[in-house]
């Protein structure tokens, strides 16, 4: 699959289900991308959060709710 982020990509995770990929761009925020009800990648269906400073690591929970991104100015951002 071919996901374009639009910005360079620093860090990325699969959800635990596997149907959601998570980017840290360079420009300070995240991109999350879900499959469709079919179980397709759509390059189109993501969102953008944003995270203030560059993502150097993200990671899912245990059961795919939250996404936990550490950035580069020291901080981590958790999204729930």
């Amino acid at each position: 699959i071919d996901l374009p982020a639009g910005e360079a990509v620093n860090s990325v995770a699969y959800s635990p289900d596997g149907r959601s990929i998570s980017a840290g761009l360079w420009n300070g925020s995240m991109n999350v991308y879900t499959q469709d009800y079919r179980g397709n990648w759509d390059p189109d269906n993501y969102i953008t959060l944003p995270l203030g400073s560059v993502g150097v690591s993200i990671a899912y929970s245990p059961d795919g709710r939250s996404i936990a991104a550490g950035l580069e100015n020291g901080n981590v951002m958790v999204y729930i």
